[in-house]
């Protein structure tokens, strides 16, 4: 994992390894999507939902009905879940069995 700076003034300033709730994470939306129902369903269960901003997701019900929509679409968003304008897409890397 890694990234390169802006070499433009608009910059986000982030640090490889910081934790994030993979609630608002769309690399994590990414692999969630691809356990089956069940799985998703005992993960999202036990999980916290912080809202960092208006537009992160708020509960259970609502994490599960993003990872559907994730799995059927191929890819998955953060549309400033995490923070306030700032948008990130995810898309995944699959192996020969079709497994991310």
């Amino acid at each position: 994992i890694d990234k390169v700076e802006s070499r433009y003034p608009v910059r986000m300033y982030s640090r490889i390894g910081k934790p994030v709730a993979i609630t608002v994470a769309a690399v994590a939306k990414l692999l969630l999507a691809d356990l089956t129902e069940p799985e998703r369903r005992v993960i999202a269960e036990k999980l916290d939902y912080p809202m960092y901003t208006s537009r992160s997701t708020p509960n259970a019900g609502a994490f599960l009905k993003e990872l559907a929509v994730v799995r059927e679409q191929g890819w998955a968003t953060d549309l400033g879940g995490h923070e306030e304008s700032i948008n990130c897409i995810g898309a995944p890397i699959r192996g020969a069995d079709g497994r991310v």
